[in-house]
């Protein structure tokens, strides 16, 4: 059953993916005058997100990451107040920012999973196509066939797909296009990088004194839950601790300053990136680890941080000189127990990671890859 859902998942992609192509490439023959003005007008980004989005730490990096390489002149911010009204919103700031050629886009701004959401998709990658727009399509991880039909539609005839999971997995479960940029990181900002340093300075007295491992993030599903669960059990009846800092799905975020204040006094910060873990894997089809946000956010806080192996992290980052793999909840515990037990190795591990993912901030390698990826169309090139 599985299998056939999958098959029918694909070829579903696959003639969607052609029809959106085909209408996309009418219309910019139609309109090939106009977009060939708007290519004279010089290059500027457009970031779209909700007002939640906007308050996450996630799109705030994002923004300040983009003005670090292009400058706060060539940068537009697109806040979406009601997703009721987000293609006329959409529009409305195309229209007050004629000199847009790039639009970073998020499916999560308008949030629907069905045939509005590909319905919307179509509309949005023929706008693009009359306006000579170049589609930066984020996709994170690809939760669903929706999200992915969803990304594909909007970038059907022109720029790019980011995703936490190497390309090679997307291509394999259905993924119609070569585009990809993946596995990606969080695109911390210089700004957040002071902003942690900051945030050290405050409990530097603290960390001394702290001796614990936690689990930094959302539990969120009935399979993550129970795994982290269990591992703080079994850490705690060897004599260790470990902490959940954690909220459910309804609860806010937490401020930006207590979040990291959490990851920056943890001694080891574990994530669970895998489907056995997280419970998504009868959702997208797709049994692999894969990049989060957290491996940016936890290095360069300067913990030691625990992951399962993901498909492509060696872009990044080397097992046990940057981070600890784990394969399973047993070898999570006891490395986690043994680098609690052993603070030369573990500071050591840590201290490399952090300046690693300094490197990766400095050198902007989350832009570039999308430069690479956009080739002849790409953010300095047009």
């Amino acid at each position: 059953m599985n299998k056939f859902r999958l098959l029918i998942g694909k070829y579903t992609i696959g003639f969607l993916f052609v029809i959106a192509y085909l209408l996309v490439k009418f219309c910019e023959i139609l309109f090939f005058v106009k977009l060939k003005k708007n290519k004279k007008q010089g290059c500027n980004l457009c970031i779209e997100a909700g007002s939640l989005g906007w308050q996450s730490i996630e799109f705030k990096s994002l923004l300040e990451s983009s003005i670090d390489y292009l400058g706060k002149d060539m940068v537009v911010k697109h806040e979406v107040i009601d997703k009721k009204k987000y293609f006329e919103s959409l529009k409305n700031i195309i229209h007050l920012n004629r000199n847009i050629t790039h639009y970073f886009y998020d499916w999560r701004t308008y949030g629907e999973e069905n045939l509005k959401g590909v319905l919307m998709a179509f509309r949005i990658a023929i706008f693009f196509g009359i306006k000579g727009i170049v589609p930066i399509v984020l996709m994170t991880d690809g939760q669903s066939y929706p999200q992915r039909l969803i990304a594909s539609i909007v970038s059907a005839l022109s720029g790019v797909v980011i995703t936490f999971y190497d390309p090679s997995v997307m291509k394999l479960n259905g993924f119609p296009h070569n585009r990809i940029i993946g596995p990606t990181l969080f695109p911390l900002s210089k700004n957040r990088l002071s902003f942690i340093k900051q945030i050290k300075s405050q409990v530097k007295s603290q960390l001394n004194n702290n001796d614990f491992a936690s689990f930094v993030g959302s539990l969120g599903r009935n399979a993550r839950e129970a795994f982290i669960q269990s591992i703080k059990e079994k850490v705690e009846l060897s004599g260790k601790e470990f902490r959940i800092l954690s909220r459910n799905n309804k609860i806010e975020r937490l401020p930006e300053s207590e979040y990291f204040n959490n990851i920056i006094s943890s001694k080891i910060v574990l994530t669970t990136i895998c489907p056995e873990t997280t419970g998504l894997f009868s959702q997208i089809g797709v049994n692999q680890c894969h990049l989060t946000y957290r491996f940016m956010e936890v290095l360069a806080s300067g913990s030691l941080l625990m992951s399962p192996l993901p498909a492509g992290v060696e872009k990044y980052f080397a097992p046990y000189k940057h981070f600890v793999p784990f394969d399973s909840e047993e070898d999570a515990t006891s490395k986690i127990l043994y680098y609690l037990n052993n603070e030369n190795k573990r500071k050591k591990i840590a201290k490399e990671g952090e300046k690693k993912a300094k490197d990766i901030v400095n050198s902007q390698s989350y832009w570039l890859m999308i430069e690479a990826g956009l080739g002849p169309n790409g953010l300095k090139r047009m």
